[in-house]
């Protein structure tokens, strides 16, 4: 059985990052039981974990709330005082323009359709985790917030008619190993600290910001990690 004892309320928020290869069908609720057991104190068997009406997993008997996201090689574990969203993708084989143009606000669509073609799946993953991690924080529905909400230079901007959003929610994405990112949308003041499943503390390199000022301002070809250009 895995030790979490290197977490605790004092600890939060973190992000604990597992790197092994995760299968479709794996069933992730014995591994949160035991990290939710870790931080309340509760026996595993005795944890609520339940779902809101758009989906968002919740425990229902503890002080903190936690977001989950994995691919096929990356299970991600978040957990804070305040919500939280986690959302990990991999940067290789994305749809990339196709998905854009059918769920992104129309500026970040433009802005992407800007990128250097060598970097495009990398913008969009950043802006994707971006999203989905939102998304995941306010307990949304995913297709109803992808094409009302732009991120300019990873702060979340609502577009239309929709109300102003919680001007206290911090938004960044995080490199892993150099073909995937790490999303997460959170509003406790201190960021996330980032974990392996053994304990070990990660000092992940924070991927630069995508925009640099207004999107008419983006130049044809600007690479994703010189956004000044």
């Amino acid at each position: 059985m895995p030790d979490f004892s290197f977490i605790s309320m004092a600890s939060l928020p973190c992000v604990i990052l597992d790197a092994s290869h995760q299968s479709p069908d794996t069933d992730y609720s014995p591994l949160l039981r035991q990290v939710i057991a870790q931080l309340s104190g509760l026996p595993s068997e005795q944890i609520c974990l339940d779902r809101t009406p758009a989906g968002k997993p919740v425990v229902t008997n503890a002080p903190f709330h936690f977001s989950i996201s994995h691919t096929d090689q990356w299970l991600a574990l978040a957990f804070d005082h305040a919500p939280i969203g986690v959302d990990v993708e991999s940067c290789r084989g994305q749809p990339s323009l196709k998905l854009a143009r059918r769920f992104f606000t129309p500026e970040e669509v433009v802005w992407l359709d800007a990128v250097d073609p060598d970097f495009v799946d990398e913008a969009f993953v950043h802006l994707w985790v971006l999203k989905e991690s939102f998304v995941k924080q306010q307990g949304s529905a995913l297709a109803r917030v992808l094409g009302r909400v732009a991120f300019i230079g990873d702060v979340p901007r609502v577009t239309g008619s929709e109300r102003d959003l919680d001007k206290s929610l911090h938004c960044a994405v995080w490199s892993l190993d150099g073909c995937a990112r790490i999303g997460v949308t959170w509003k406790t003041p201190t960021p996330p600290v980032f974990y392996t499943r053994q304990g070990e503390a990660l000092n992940l390199s924070m991927a630069p910001a995508l925009w640099s000022g207004s999107v008419a301002h983006t130049h044809k070809k600007a690479r994703i990690n010189d956004p000044g250009n």
